[in-house]
């Protein structure tokens, strides 16, 4: 019995801290891309926006996009019905084990990048 708690214990301890390690800054070629109509953006916690896409059961997010300089409403008037393209790193984390929200580390708009922060990107922020 004393054992078993022992155990339990050490996996409980080791699913925290797996799940406290930072979202990987990944290159560019080791990230996932989806594309798709932008349906919704809302605003999340933290200063973090959302975005959805027509069709997809994930969801996207900016971390602290607000206070990194990005407008939700100016977002909401120039993204919402159009065609976008989502980069994301592939990582799986015990927070979200079937990967159903995904960190946004590029976002596109008719060849155009909005936000990046993949490195060595020109315009990462």
């Amino acid at each position: 019995m004393k054992w078993t708690v022992l155990t339990l214990g050490s996996m409980l301890f080791a699913a925290i801290l797996i799940s406290l390690k930072p979202v990987p800054n990944a290159p560019e070629e080791k990230c996932a891309v989806s594309k798709g109509i932008l349906s919704a953006i809302e605003e999340g916690s933290s200063y973090d926006i959302y975005l959805s896409l027509e069709g997809d059961d994930k969801r996207y997010y900016i971390n602290r996009g607000m206070e990194r300089g990005l407008a939700i409403n100016e977002l909401k008037e120039q993204l919402v019905g159009q065609a976008v393209t989502v980069t994301y790193p592939k990582y799986w984390t015990v927070l979200d084990p079937f990967g159903k929200t995904r960190h946004i580390a590029k976002l596109e708009y008719q060849n155009q990048v909005l936000f990046s922060e993949i490195p060595n990107n020109p315009i990462t922020q």
